[in-house]
């Protein structure tokens, strides 16, 4: 049983990893967007 110290540290450290790979998720999602891009043009003509 955690008290209510520990236990609103381990929400605060999940909402951050949460917020956090979510972030790391959308940078990936630009990354190949910009990467597959060009090839998208170049496919298109």
């Amino acid at each position: 049983m955690m008290d209510s110290t520990s236990k609103c540290r381990f929400q605060q450290e999940r909402s951050l990893w949460f917020a956090l790979s979510r972030l790391c998720a959308k940078a990936e999602t630009k990354k190949k967007e910009s990467m597959t891009a060009p090839l998208r043009h170049l496919r298109r003509t």
